[in-house]
């Protein structure tokens, strides 16, 4: 069922995807497509994929994994790491994993791949909180910032049960105050600063306070 089911989803390449030239210094993103239009493939994980969800909920959560890569990788074939850095500025159309007022009002494959990743992840944190860590591993190593969002999100879920991996996270200042991750950064950092120690939270602090600062000298 696996198998079919991945040739059935597989996301495919923009047909004006052309091979990348060394010469061009800018290649636009791209808009790779499924076998099925929108609609459909929406419908098919609203009805037909609960049934492998049902079965094995973690390879149905990898193999969800896989498609929204295939679709980023895709998306920008034509660029190279350099351009793109993994910055996929998934924040633009939709602001939040979750549902969300600050989301297009659209089903298009990115999202529904999107709401299979969280969704197919929180009932496998339902069950087993613990498998948080391994969740994560698997999602931050994707690279791609959507990735590292819907990581953020689901650690969000069952802070308490990782609260190394919380403190790990909220004290990186790479990720704070940074518009690719920020909504799915204050979610975690709501859920999970209780869980951090008092030099980790006053580390925190002290970045609102210098951003607070830097704020009101651009003014």
């Amino acid at each position: 069922a696996f198998d079919i089911t991945t040739i059935l989803l597989e996301i495919l390449p923009d047909p004006r995807a052309l091979p990348p030239q060394e010469s061009e210094h800018y290649r636009p993103t791209l808009n790779p497509r499924a076998r099925l239009d929108d609609w459909y493939y929406d419908q098919y994980f609203k009805k037909e994929y609960k049934r492998l969800v049902a079965l094995n909920k973690k390879r149905a959560f990898d193999l969800v994994c896989e498609l929204l890569l295939s679709f980023r990788t895709h998306e920008h074939r034509d660029q190279k790491e350099e351009q793109h850095k993994f910055e996929d500025n998934s924040y633009i159309p939709r602001g939040a994993i979750e549902d969300h007022e600050q989301n297009h009002d659209h089903s298009d494959t990115e999202d529904v791949l999107i709401d299979a990743i969280r969704d197919i992840g929180i009932e496998i944190l339902k069950e087993n909180p613990g498998s948080i860590k391994e969740l994560y591993a698997e999602l931050v190593a994707r690279k791609w910032t959507v990735f590292r969002r819907l990581a953020f999100f689901l650690l969000a879920e069952v802070a308490e049960s990782a609260p190394e991996l919380v403190a790990q996270e909220l004290t990186n200042e790479e990720h704070f105050d940074v518009n690719d991750i920020e909504h799915e950064y204050s979610r975690l950092m709501r859920a999970g600063f209780k869980l951090l120690s008092e030099p980790q939270q006053k580390t925190i602090l002290g970045w609102i306070d210098e951003a607070h600062h830097i704020s009101e000298y651009l003014r």
